[in-house]
């Protein structure tokens, strides 16, 4: 079973500022981000899109094993789910 992940944006995690004499203020979060999560395996592959920590898509495609379907048909059904995406 192989798993990719491609990640794009950025992600601040809060952090804490001290202002001259003053008390601590805390930066808001800041989740800016995307996620493509691939998940290929033997009988079904599967993708998911995740925007600012939510799930926007998801799809299902066949199987993307080498054995079974050969190189150029595993590398376009993981190109047909980046695409449905």
């Amino acid at each position: 079973m192989a798993r990719i992940l491609f990640l794009s944006g950025q992600l601040n995690v809060g952090k804490t500022r001290k202002k001259m004499g003053a008390k601590k203020t805390r930066i808001a979060k800041r989740e800016n981000y995307t996620v493509i999560g691939i998940d290929g395996g033997g009988t079904k592959t599967r993708g998911v899109l995740y925007r600012e920590g939510k799930i926007v898509a998801k799809t299902l495609v066949g199987t993307t094993r080498v054995g079974a379907v050969g190189v150029g048909e595993a590398c376009e059904r993981l190109l047909n789910v980046i695409k449905l995406l």
